[in-house]
């Protein structure tokens, strides 16, 4: 259930986007051992000033059930997206925020074959 939510006021074509959001996604699937049926990526174009400037700036909630915690996944979640990011803008780093999430699982729902499940009550069920 790891949904990735970038907002940002870098100028990006929709297939820019689109191809950044699929690579963000193939990203945290790797990194947190998920399928990426499970992964979720959003973009928000979004009006940004920082530091006295509004040049490019990057804003991204992360939020998932559990694996943050893990050896590393933080740090190799930041840097895989900030990785990706340079590829469709010039970002400085120090304007890039990240929040890292993990929610309860009983706050957590998705749809399954149309039927709204809680993935803590739905332990094994695919």
């Amino acid at each position: 259930m790891p949904i990735v939510q970038i907002s940002s006021n870098a100028a990006l074509s929709t297939q820019e986007r689109q191809d950044l959001l699929l690579s963000v996604a193939q990203l945290v699937s790797e990194v947190m051992e998920k399928p990426i049926q499970d992964v979720m990526a959003s973009f928000t174009a979004a009006d940004f000033a920082m530091a006295g400037s509004c040049e490019p700036a990057v804003f991204i909630d992360f939020r998932c059930l559990s694996g943050l915690q893990a050896n590393g996944v933080m740090a190799r979640l930041c840097q895989g997206m900030l990785d990706i990011l340079r590829q469709y803008a010039p970002i400085d780093s120090a304007r890039v925020y990240v929040n890292f999430f993990e929610v309860r699982p009983d706050s957590a729902w998705r749809f399954r074959d149309g039927v709204a499940v809680c993935p803590k009550n739905a332990i094994g069920a695919r």
